[in-house]
């Protein structure tokens, strides 16, 4: 996975000058020390080494230039700073706990995987050039993969995924699994309109080329109202019903829907869909994956509701709770995002081995919630 800003700059409360005037009644904490985590010291140096490569990345230093009043550095190093606990947390667990240390064959071997999943290594060298990381910084998240790894093996030596859990979740994600139209269609604001273009279609026209003159909607009109592949559910059901009963190949229309009116055709249709036999082992691995992900991130969250941490007031201050550092707005309220690892380090090389595990689990284009799946070009609208 190349650096993303987006992870590094993940929104959270303004930050305000008074919290750096904190920063003057530090307590007992060394000014030097960004936090000390069960006695372990982490620096402010680390931080700042830290931005120095976010800096390299030119999306990233534009956006700090053009950061007058410092929100978005300020965020920069909340977030750094909460990597770094989370990864002294994981350490510190591992050892205490599974009696876990990295050797240097676990960092090679993770070397390895990592060069293997980017694509070889001359995509990995070019990672690492582009995104001027440092060999130390790549030893220190191969490091934090491998031990993840590990703890995630031992938290996660019982886990077993039931037969019925498998069926639940086929059942449950037939958007994915299920039969699957692949159709082009024409949106016109009136019934005239989609007449018109039905008429010049069945008269010989090319429906590409009437799409593009004539449709509405601008997810699809440029792509001569190409929709891409469809699962039952994902548009509304006037549309669905057609998708999923007439002839493929067949030219349909006027459809009225919420959205205007639609010239259809489905050009390819399959109907049966994935069987279970076929995506069975799949679906054990995502839900077992899923399962050891948050046995680690209920691991992480334990420790950090344990731990004793002090934090420089620059930064915020801890919230066992939360698992994290947050930042006080305006009014003195502390601001808590919502629960969730924090970013991985932006230093991180390909493959993510920054970041604490996500959820596994989740099959490949299902970002959000199990069934619903994603909406197809333009406007075609979703379930309603």
């Amino acid at each position: 996975m190349s650096l993303s800003i987006s992870r590094a700059y993940r929104p959270l409360a303004t930050f305000v000058l008074g919290t750096l005037l904190l920063a003057a009644c530090g307590g007992g904490l060394d000014p030097s020390l960004a936090a000390a985590v069960n006695g372990q010291n982490i620096s402010i140096a680390i931080i700042e080494e830290r931005l120095e490569i976010l800096r390299d990345n030119p999306q990233v230093a534009e956006q700090l230039e053009n950061d007058p009043d410092g929100t978005l550095l300020a965020q920069a190093e909340n977030e750094l700073l909460n990597d770094l606990i989370q990864s002294t947390l994981l350490e510190q667990g591992a050892q205490e706990e599974f009696d876990i240390e990295v050797t240097e064959a676990d960092v090679d071997e993770q070397r390895e995987q990592v060069v293997d999943q980017v694509g070889g290594q001359d995509a990995f060298d070019e990672f690492v050039e582009q995104n001027s990381v440092s060999e130390e910084e790549i030893e220190t998240q191969l490091r934090r993969l491998s031990l993840t790894e590990q703890v995630t093996a031992v938290l996660s030596e019982d886990v077993e995924v039931t037969d019925e859990e498998v069926q639940q979740f086929y059942e449950e994600n037939q958007a994915q699994y299920g039969p699957t139209a692949t159709a082009r269609h024409i949106l016109t604001e009136d019934e005239a309109g989609a007449q018109e273009a039905l008429d010049r279609v069945e008269a010989g026209e090319d429906f590409a080329a009437v799409a593009q003159e004539l449709s509405t909607d601008p997810g699809s009109a440029q792509q001569g109202g190409e929709l891409g592949q469809v699962s039952p559910g994902q548009t509304v059901p006037e549309f669905d019903e057609v998708l999923f009963s007439e002839p493929v190949g067949e030219i349909v229309g006027p459809i009225e829907t919420e959205f205007g009116f639609h010239v259809l055709e489905v050009t390819e249709r399959e109907e049966e869909g994935q069987p279970l036999e076929e995506v069975e082992g799949e679906i054990r691995e995502n839900l077992r994956q899923s399962e050891s992900s948050t046995l680690v991130q209920t691991f992480l969250q334990e420790r950090a509701q344990e731990a004793e941490v002090e934090v420089n007031p620059r930064f915020g201050e801890w919230d066992p709770e939360a698992g994290r550092v947050v930042q006080e707005d305006a009014l003195g309220d502390v601001e808590t995002p919502q629960p969730g690892a924090p970013p991985g380090d932006p230093g991180a090389p390909p493959g993510d081995p920054g970041a604490p595990p996500g959820d596994p689990g989740a099959p490949p284009g299902d970002p959000a919630e199990p069934g619903q799946a994603e909406e197809p070009a333009g406007e075609t609208p979703p379930d309603s």
